[in-house]
């Protein structure tokens, strides 16, 4: 008899998430992470580097699908005032 090999375990499905902003200086950055982190939101800060200049971008991650993301940046920007947020695709 053959033995059963266990199933792999499946793979998360990628995460949809928001860019609430990005900033030039940290501090910046900073305050709009406790402005969403007081609001309920998992934030988090993607440092990037463009054309040779440090950017921190505000992220909110998490959302199974694109629909999710929309519907969790119009409460974001109903509740906060926060505009230019855009949904980013998994990668």
């Amino acid at each position: 008899t053959a033995v059963a090999r266990p199933a792999a375990p499946p793979k998360p499905a990628p995460e949809w998430s928001l860019n609430i902003a990005s900033y030039a200086d940290a501090a910046s950055a900073e305050q709009q992470v406790q402005r969403l982190r007081d609001a309920g939101y998992p934030v988090v800060v993607q440092p990037a580097t463009v054309n040779g200049k440090s950017w921190w971008r505000v992220q909110v991650p998490g959302y199974a699908s694109q629909q999710d993301a929309k519907a969790a940046a119009n409460e974001i920007q109903s509740k906060l005032g926060v505009r230019g947020i855009w949904v980013l695709r998994p990668s």
